[in-house]
C-alpha cells in the first residue's frame, strides 16, 4: 500500500502497515514507528524549504535571464522525493510544469541534463524507458548507450518489470519486441535474455 503524503500526513497509518509484515522483528518495527514520529514532527520543517525552493527556482529562471548556476545548485541538491514535491509544487503554483520550464529556458546538454534529473525523480521507470527507446530511435542503434541502459535496469527486476511496462505505454511495443527488431545474432539474444 503506498503511502501518499497530505497536509495532516501520510493517508496510511505506518504502525498498522509494519505490524502487518510479519518478518520484522518487533525492535525493527519499535524503530520504524519512532522514525515516524520524527518525520511528523519535522514535515513542517520540510515543506516550507519546498515552498521555497520552488519560489528560488521561478526567480532563478526569470522571465528574461535565467541563473543557471541557481537552478542547477537547487536541482542537484535535492533527493528523489524532494524533487517530486518541488515538480508538484511548481505545477500547483505556477499552473506550468517544471519540465516544461527547464525547456523553455535551457538548451542542449543543460536542458537534457536538468530536465533528465525531474524525469528521473518524478518516474524512473519512465525516464528509463525513455532513454532506452532514445538509444533504438532513428537510423542505426547506439549500442554502447542501449547496453549501459538496459544493464542497469536489470540489476533490479523489480525496476525492469516497471521499465517493460513504461516502455508499453510510451512504445505501443514492448521491449523485447523492439530489441528483437533493432539488433540480431548472439548480440540479439544476449539483449533479449538481460531485457526479459
Amino acid at each position: 500500500m503506498p503511502l501518499k503524503w497530505n497536509s495532516s500526513g501520510y493517508s496510511a497509518n505506518l504502525w498498522n502497515l509494519c505490524s502487518e509484515v510479519t518478518y520484522l522483528p518487533a525492535q525493527s518495527i519499535s524503530l520504524l514507528w519512532s522514525l515516524r514520529h520524527a518525520v511528523t514532527r519535522n514535515q513542517h520543517q520540510l515543506f516550507p524549504q519546498i515552498e521555497t525552493d520552488v519560489a528560488d527556482l521561478q526567480r532563478a529562471l526569470g522571465t528574461i535571464l535565467k541563473d543557471a548556476t541557481q537552478v542547477c545548485q537547487i536541482l542537484t541538491s535535492k533527493s528523489d522525493a524532494q524533487l517530486r514535491a518541488i515538480s508538484q509544487a511548481y505545477q500547483h503554483r505556477y499552473h506550468k510544469s517544471l519540465d516544461k520550464a527547464l525547456e523553455d529556458k535551457f538548451s542542449g546538454h543543460m536542458e537534457k541534463a536538468l530536465r533528465l534529473l525531474v524525469a528521473r525523480a518524478n518516474n524512473r521507470a519512465a525516464s528509463d524507458a525513455e532513454q532506452l527507446e532514445e538509444t533504438m530511435k532513428g537510423i542505426g542503434t547506439k549500442d554502447t548507450l542501449l547496453i549501459q541502459r538496459l544493464v542497469r535496469a536489470h540489476w533490479d527486476q523489480r525496476h525492469l518489470a516497471q521499465v517493460r511496462t513504461e516502455f508499453l505505454k510510451i512504445r505501443k511495443e514492448g521491449l523485447v519486441k523492439r530489441i528483437d527488431g533493432e539488433t540480431s545474432g548472439d548480440y540479439r539474444k544476449l539483449l533479449i535474455a538481460i531485457a526479459q
